[in-house]
C-alpha cells in the first residue's frame, strides 16, 4: 500500500520529503532540499508555509492572507494567488529545510531576513515575476 502524506504525518507527527517544483523558488530549491513538515496547529499564521491538498496534487505555498478558517496563498516564485483555502486542506506546515545537510529552521535569523525582504513585499515581487513573465513571452515571440 502506497503511504500518503497525510498518513506519514498522522502516524509519525511529521514528513520528510524532497521538494518538486519552482513555486517556492528561491527559498526551496527543487530535488535539492530536503523539507520537514509537521502536523498544524490551527489557526495558521500569515506568512506560514502550508502542506495542502488542491484535488489530488498536493502544493506547498505560502500564506499570504488569514480569514475566517479560510487562506489565500501564493508560492514565493508565482504571481497567481489562490483564495479560501480551507484548513481542511491543510495537512502540514513547514518547520525546517535541510539544504546540503544543514538545518534551516522556520524560527532563524537566516529565514527571519529571507522572510523580510521577499515575501513581505509582495506586491512588489508581484510586479516582478509579471514584468520576468512578458519578457519570457516577447523572446519566445522573437524566436518564431
Amino acid at each position: 500500500m502506497k503511504s500518503t502524506f497525510e498518513h506519514e504525518i498522522n502516524e509519525h507527527g511529521h514528513l520528510v520529503y524532497n521538494n518538486v517544483g519552482i513555486s517556492m523558488y528561491p527559498l526551496i530549491r527543487q530535488y535539492r532540499d530536503l523539507l520537514v513538515i509537521k502536523k498544524p496547529k490551527f489557526p495558521c499564521k500569515k506568512y506560514d508555509i502550508v502542506l495542502f491538498k488542491r484535488d489530488d496534487k498536493y502544493v506547498l505555498h505560502r500564506i499570504i492572507e488569514v480569514g475566517n478558517k479560510t487562506y489565500t496563498i501564493a508560492g514565493d516564485n508565482c504571481i497567481s494567488v489562490e483564495h479560501n483555502v480551507a484548513e481542511s486542506q491543510i495537512i502540514g506546515v513547514l518547520k525546517e529545510i535541510v539544504r546540503d545537510g544543514k538545518q534551516i529552521p522556520i524560527n532563524s535569523k537566516k529565514y527571519k531576513i529571507y522572510l523580510n525582504l521577499i515575501c513581505k513585499i509582495f506586491i512588489l515581487r508581484y510586479f516582478l515575476l509579471a514584468a520576468r513573465k512578458i519578457k519570457w513571452k516577447l523572446k519566445e515571440k522573437i524566436k518564431r
